[in-house]
């Protein structure tokens, strides 16, 4: 069964999920720079991880306000023009600088950071469950931006 994303719901959680995406990315941004200073800190890997799990349930938030499909012709303008802007930032910005970090996490797994070794299928996986919500966000913005 088809599940048609709810306008109203999926604003509120774009809305949300930019606001605590863009603070999450800088925060991990930090600990990942710090962590390249001393890849043997287990602290900041444990740090690392729990960030990259947020930026998991964020996204899997997302994804379950969007649902199978988006439909925003009958939604007022406003709201319509609210969502594909949020979208179009998530892929312009958000995703962009996440798949950043997630590739800089790998590295520094791949440099000697245990935990995060530990993990790297994690993060592939989370590479590309950033694509098929591009993919979804993109259809927004071509079809309402």
């Amino acid at each position: 069964m088809t599940t048609i994303a709810d306008p109203y719901k999926l604003l509120r959680t774009l809305e949300d999920v930019t606001d605590t995406h863009a603070r999450t990315v800088r925060r991990l941004n930090r600990v990942l720079n710090k962590l390249r200073k001393d890849l043997e800190d287990e602290e900041l890997q444990i740090l690392a991880l729990n960030y990259l799990r947020r930026l998991r349930v964020l996204r899997s938030r997302l994804v379950k306000a969007l649902g199978d499909k988006v439909d925003l012709d009958n939604v007022e303008k406003e709201v319509r023009d609210n969502i594909a802007t949020l979208s179009e930032y998530m892929i312009i910005v958000g995703t962009v600088y996440e798949r950043e970090l997630i590739q800089k996490a790998i590295y520094l797994a791949r440099k000697g950071a245990r935990l995060l070794t530990d993990n790297i299928a994690i993060m592939r996986e989370d590479l590309e469950s950033i694509d098929k919500l591009v993919e979804k966000l993109q259809d927004i913005v071509d079809r309402y931006y």
